[in-house]
């Protein structure tokens, strides 16, 4: 008789990489059981579950009132709050891309119920509200041996639930990071899982440091990070370094959006206008690719402005995009600029060179430069050697310039990069702790 894992994700997303990349054919002695929102026949039983408005209403107030609490517990989580909440009194402000600002009454609602006691208070009503979630679902499935849960940081009252009702029931439940940032910046943990599957020893310290978490970790690599350093060992194989800086004749520059339409707006207008007025300088010519940030809007007109800009080629994510799609995009690459992005990290693994424009930030008593120390998931990063901050437009094409000039090949430290995310086989790993 198979053995049941019931999986519950977050969003399409995720699912999506799943589906991509997760090792279902070498586990085909258990039964998946998704739990959620979907309904297409992909996995070997579907279950509809969704909490009430009650219960989500009541956990997204929680987690509101921990994040104003616990604000101080990094230069992120005090940003986003921030952004949420903001103070006329704060000497500081860090742009964390859109946040959209709560109105007067949630301010004070949240405000008055964010003490010690509140909180300990709403704690106790989520749990009341997951009684009665319970008694409504008895339809659950109980004969379980695990349930894998994805996390990506973001507010969710089911993700919740299902760790609590099934640790309840004596059930291993087995969470997996899958963002970098999303333990040191996303939301507070409120049920933690027994077990948690983490990119690497630096978020296990997160988990500890920032979640308080308690549990049994496993540093296990990240199934999408995976591709990176498994074309990072194909080209490190490779008899002999290459003739030519690249296979064009031409610079070419991936530029990341940063979720601030505005931002990327600035910086892509300066870039191009300098390749532009300086296009017989250069040691060589550049061309542009702008992927737009998944996971935020970006208006017509602006894309419009973008889309007019010269030296600049738009590239918009589909949903059939894959992970292999995205690694080649980056290995097409010679240079990647970006704002705080996963793909820095994607990107130094490559050996590609890798520049922090943090002169397009609108950062109020707080120096820029610095938050390549100061935000969590990135301490350290400053130490690769193909990773320069920006602090001004002059300085960005000095580097692309210079870089261009010297045609030098990189080679970060595998070290140094494994503290961030281990060089595992992390589809082995989760096979192994299943």
């Amino acid at each position: 008789m198979k053995k049941k894992v019931l999986i519950f994700f977050l969003n399409s997303n995720v699912r999506r990489d799943y589906l991509d990349l997760f090792p279902f054919k070498k586990l085909s002695n258990y039964e998946f059981i998704e739990i959620g929102f979907y309904h297409d026949g992909l996995f070997d039983e579907q279950i509809n579950f969704r909490v009430s408005s009650l219960t989500r209403k009541t956990h997204a107030f929680l987690h509101k009132c921990q994040m104003l609490n616990r604000r101080y517990s990094s230069v992120l989580y005090f940003a986003r709050v921030r952004g949420y909440f903001p103070n006329r009194l704060d000497t500081r402000h860090i742009n964390v891309g859109k946040i959209i600002k709560a109105n007067f009454l949630q301010h004070f609602l949240v405000s008055s119920m964010s003490s010690v006691i509140g909180i300990k208070l709403l704690e106790k009503i989520v749990i009341l509200c997951f009684i009665f979630e319970k008694l409504k679902s008895r339809n659950l499935p109980k004969n379980i041996s695990v349930v894998m849960l994805p996390y990506t940081g973001g507010i969710s009252p089911e993700w919740d639930f299902l760790t609590w009702y099934y640790k309840s029931l004596k059930i291993k439940t087995l969470a997996i990071q899958e963002n970098w940032d999303n333990l040191s910046s996303k939301q507070f943990l409120f049920q933690h899982p027994s077990n948690f599957a983490t990119w690497s020893r630096q978020s296990s310290s997160h988990l500890r440091s920032i979640q308080d978490f308690k549990g049994t970790t496993n540093e296990i690599g990240c199934i999408r990070v995976q591709g990176f350093y498994e074309n990072r060992h194909r080209l490190n194989k490779k008899p002999s370094a290459p003739k030519k800086y690249s296979e064009h004749d031409f610079l070419s520059i991936l530029v990341i959006g940063i979720g601030d339409p505005l931002s990327d707006l600035k910086l892509l207008t300066s870039l191009s206008g300098f390749i532009e007025e300086k296009s017989d300088e250069l040691a060589i010519k550049m061309r542009i690719t702008y992927r737009l940030h998944p996971f935020h809007y970006i208006s017509e007109e602006v894309l419009h402005l973008i889309a007019k800009l010269l030296h600049v080629k738009i590239y918009s994510k589909s949903s059939s995009d894959t992970n292999s799609m995205r690694i080649q995009q980056v290995m097409d690459s010679d240079v990647v600029i970006s704002l705080f992005s996963t793909v820095i990290l994607e990107s130094s693994i490559l050996n590609k060179f890798c520049i922090i424009p943090t002169y397009v930030l609108q950062d109020i008593g707080y120096d820029s430069a610095n938050l390549v120390d100061d935000y969590n998931h990135f301490a350290g990063m400053s130490l690769l050697n193909g990773l320069s901050v920006a602090n001004t437009l002059t300085e960005l094409v000095t580097l692309l310039n210079g870089h261009a000039a010297r045609k030098s090949v990189i080679k970060n430290d595998p070290r140094l990069l494994g503290w961030f995310c281990e060089d595992k086989d992390a589809k082995a790993e989760i096979i192994s702790l299943l």
